[in-house]
């Protein structure tokens, strides 16, 4: 899969993850899966940050002249 469709993927899955946590916090419970949903989102967005990152140094090394 490329870089391009793995940030895709990702940032969606953090949007709904947000929803998520939104819901959690307006229902005022914390069962399981409020805490599963917040390492999750963690860890979702230090992949985001790490893809971005890659993507980045990808087309800077791309615009380069030979």
């Amino acid at each position: 899969m490329s870089t391009r469709a793995l940030l895709g993927l990702f940032a969606w899955a953090l949007v709904l993850e947000l929803f998520v946590l939104i819901y959690y916090l307006q229902r005022g419970i914390r069962p399981f899966e409020f805490y599963l949903n917040v390492v999750l989102l963690i860890l979702t967005a230090l992949f985001l940050i790490i893809l971005i990152f890659r993507e980045k140094r990808r087309r800077g090394r791309d615009d380069e002249p030979e």
